[in-house]
């Protein structure tokens, strides 16, 4: 059946666009089944999404592709506000680093540019990839058992042993999962999600997905808070208030995606040599400033320190994210 591109979608009616997903739903392979259209806001931008289930835990957003789909980023039109002018000040200086800010923007970030999608249903949640279940009673659990802290919820205790680590995390309720780690690359990682009947995204279906229609620097505006990284919770500064102030990095955007939110988490995508949405971490364990902290989670950011990978080399497993792509062409 013929899938609306996003203009076409956006003219039919709340009931014609329930119709069609459900028709949708008949064409797709077991155990993919229709769940709701949804409307989604975040930024200036508002958009009525179709949602299908998988697994029990698994939900993908139909994403509608066109012809002449615009990506990248214009720094031309963007002004940055004092905060972040005088956080890039502190980074600048101390780095030597004779850019303006809007000139470190364009320079890292993906040019404008003009591209056909194809549509394709996305897992609206990546997941980390390098992972698998161990035993309880495997004695390098009850090793790292005896590292948690007693009558703790939600903690995470890791050992290393030798090439692979041993990851225990308690949970609410008092039960305890075990994994272990996989040295995986990114040609096996293809080859296991191939014979599933799915792929990664490709990066410019990434950038689209992540940017859900909007032009802004960031999914949610053109702005981040200079007072702090995202991974944060509060700054020293901060009264109680901070803690719930700023979150829009960790809400789904308009198309019921989440997306970049973590810079320590780089996503991969089809591409074998490239990542997307945030740098491992290396912006702000080297503490550079809060603003280029921030600027890791942009939807075009691209600097090849950071997004160009080697396809050969394992991935680095507790900073690796993935999702799965259902192709629709």
């Amino acid at each position: 059946m013929r899938i609306p591109d996003r203009t076409e979608w956006n003219r039919l009616s709340y009931d014609q666009q329930v119709a069609f997903s459900q028709n949708l739903a008949k064409q797709l392979p077991p155990p993919f089944a229709f769940k709701e259209v949804k409307t989604f806001t975040l930024g200036d931008v508002t958009q009525r999404v179709a949602l299908f289930s998988a697994e029990e835990t698994t939900e993908f957003s139909l994403i509608l592709g066109g012809e002449d789909i615009h990506l990248g980023f214009d720094s031309s039109n963007w002004q940055p506000n004092s905060d972040e002018v005088e956080s890039w000040a502190v980074t600048a200086g101390e780095y030597g680093i004779e850019d303006s800010l809007s000139e470190y923007v364009d320079k890292a970030t993906t040019q404008c540019r003009k591209v056909s999608l194809s549509p394709f249903l996305i897992e609206t949640t990546a997941s980390e990839i390098g992972w698998h279940p161990l035993g309880l009673d495997d004695l390098r659990v009850k090793e790292a058992i005896e590292g948690l802290p007693e009558g703790v919820q939600n903690c995470r205790h890791l050992i290393c042993r030798g090439d692979c680590q041993i990851r225990v995390t308690t949970h609410e309720g008092g039960y305890i999962t075990a994994e272990i780690s996989d040295q995986l690359t990114h040609e096996l990682l293809v080859a296991d999600l191939q014979q599933q009947g799915f792929r990664f995204p490709t990066s410019d279906e990434w950038e689209y997905v992540c940017g859900a229609g909007t032009s802004t620097l960031f999914r949610w505006g053109d702005h981040a808070p200079c007072d702090r990284y995202p991974t944060d919770i509060k700054s020293p500064e901060a009264t109680f208030a901070f803690i719930t102030d700023w979150n829009y990095h960790r809400q789904p955007n308009a198309f019921g995606i989440s997306i970049a939110e973590n810079p320590y988490q780089c996503e991969l995508v089809a591409d074998s040599n490239t990542s997307r949405g945030g740098d491992g971490g290396s912006t702000i364990c080297g503490g550079e400033g809060f603003f280029i902290g921030w600027l890791t989670l942009a939807t075009a950011y691209f600097e090849d320190h950071a997004c160009i990978i080697d396809p050969d080399v394992g991935i680095s497993v507790g900073y690796t994210i993935g999702r799965r792509v259902l192709p629709l062409d």
